[in-house]
């Protein structure tokens, strides 16, 4: 599937800040004319294409706030347009509020201006032919912005510029080959992941002081998972502040994933998406885990204070030993004594009070958690077993 067949919601972003751009045909026609060695170009009429019309209406009524009114932008006849693809990009213009700025952008032009200049007095270049590649083009988006998303914003942006100014065809055929490649699934996967979460990233990220790229690559993460699991998932999001802000955090990821399970055109297997949903809707009703584990581990710090230099788990990392066991099908011994870690070298009285609220924490866990009720009733036998083991080891330590 093609970006522009599946995204036009990244291409839409032609206009996004654009307003008062001055990149277009000064510029673009310079970077994309003609090929030096051929002579060959690819002939348009003089003015912009009725889609680059188009979405400069767009892009005004984006930059003064306004809706866009589909209906009433003019359909023109020519290059591109395409009324459908129109009604696309006014729902998703406003979707990555993050992306650099216009000015990034036309420094992005500028260089690859410059590099087609360069490549065409050499006759040289990375492939030796002096003609820009696919790879060159690749390490300017990398510069221009490390997001997979943007990347691809950028790309389609370059592209139809390249196509309504008259690029050169080796030029497209460099642009239509790094399409082909962020067209791959699980590229694409990643760039949808991005449009659909941009928003709520960039709100996060003004909520917590942190950057939205932090929130499009947790929610990247999220899909990566074959089978989504409270463990991992737990994991992924403890980044953000989880024990002052439990319930939004979980909030934002479920809202993102309904969102993305609900579109069009979803960022990955609606199966896999319905279970995302369903695990984060189970950790959001798991608040408990969190409050209960970090008093656990004061509750261990206040009976048995560390020793000097002595750096115990916090109260997070039990939460997430805690739910990475529940979800284990068929758990082994070696399983339940990873609860353990960090412990080692502590009196013998530590672990024994450690696996009894363990015990009793798992104990209060709903059945939704555990995988089986088969596997539930394996978790107890394991947790039992190790607490018999730890007492053995503090009676011997007392002479018993």
């Amino acid at each position: 599937m093609s970006i522009t067949s599946s995204s036009e919601v990244i291409r839409a972003q032609l206009s996004v800040n654009n307003a008062t751009s001055i990149v277009g045909s000064e510029i673009m026609a310079n970077a994309m004319g003609k090929d030096q060695r051929t002579n060959e170009a690819v002939r348009v009429t003089p003015t912009k294409s009725d889609l680059t019309d188009a979405l400069e209406e767009l892009g005004m009524s984006v930059a003064h706030r306004g809706k866009p009114d589909i209906d009433k932008i003019k359909a023109r006849r020519g290059a591109g347009s395409d009324v459908n693809a129109l009604s696309r990009i006014a729902d998703y213009l406003d979707q990555l509020p993050g992306l650099p700025s216009e000015e990034k952008y036309k420094q992005l032009v500028d260089k690859l201006q410059q590099f087609q200049q360069r490549m065409d007095l050499s006759s040289g270049g990375s492939g030796g032919d002096g003609q820009i590649t696919a790879d060159d083009i690749r390490k300017m988006l990398a510069e221009y912005d490390g997001d997979i998303t943007h990347q691809a914003y950028a790309l389609e942006r370059l592209r139809s510029e390249a196509m309504s100014q008259g690029a050169a065809p080796s030029v497209l055929a460099a642009l239509d080959q790094l399409r082909a490649e962020f067209s791959r699934p699980e590229t694409m996967r990643d760039i949808r992941a991005g449009l659909v979460s941009g928003r709520e990233a960039h709100r996060i990220g003004d909520r917590f002081g942190s950057d939205p790229s932090s929130f499009r690559d947790s929610y990247r993460e999220l899909l990566r998972e074959p089978s989504p699991r409270l463990g991992p998932i737990f994991d992924t999001l403890r980044k953000f502040s989880l024990s002052d802000s439990f319930d939004e955090v979980i909030e934002s990821f479920l809202k993102v994933a309904g969102n993305d399970l609900a579109s069009a055109g979803p960022s990955s297997d609606p199966i896999l998406l319905g279970a995302l949903v369903s695990e984060l809707s189970k950790l959001k009703n798991l608040r408990t885990v969190l409050k209960s584990s970090e008093d656990m581990a004061a509750k261990l710090d206040r009976t048995f204070p560390p020793g000097s230099g002595t750096v115990r788990p916090s109260g997070e990392e039990i939460a997430s030993r805690l739910l990475h066991f529940a979800g284990m099908s068929v758990p082994g011994f070696t399983d339940a004594n990873a609860l353990l870690r960090g412990y080692e070298g502590e009196p013998p009285e530590v672990p024994v009070m450690l696996v009894n609220l363990l015990r009793n924490q798992h104990s209060l866990l709903p059945d939704s958690v555990m995988p089986s009720l088969q596997a539930h009733e394996q978790q107890s036998r394991l947790l039992l077993n190790l607490s018999d083991r730890v007492v053995e080891t503090e009676e011997k330590a007392f002479g018993g």
